[in-house]
């Protein structure tokens, strides 16, 4: 769902309380593991950009919250790998 939040921490505050806490350690996990990423908002979800491109997103949906990966070799990190354990993962995206 499109968000009108000016950066990635009113976005999290901005999701429904059931699913805060899954965006609250989403970014910490972000910010703590992607070194050398700039946090920003990007087409109204929070962002991870490196060298000017995005990498790694996520975004709250009706029943989910999603998390994508613009590029194949993130997928491949042993944290992203970790946070992945026992998901369902599409095209890019997990849900």
């Amino acid at each position: 769902m499109m968000s009108s939040a000016l950066d990635v921490g009113d976005y999290v505050a901005m999701v429904d309380a059931d699913w805060r806490p899954v965006g609250e350690q989403l970014r910490a996990a972000c910010r703590e593991y992607l070194t050398g990423f700039e946090e920003a908002m990007a087409y109204g979800m929070p962002t991870y950009v490196r060298n000017g491109q995005p990498e790694v997103a996520f975004a709250r949906q009706i029943k989910y919250l999603s998390l994508y990966t613009m590029k194949g070799e993130v997928l491949e990190w042993s944290i992203i790998r970790t946070l992945l354990r026992e998901t369902k993962t599409s095209a890019g995206s997990v849900c």
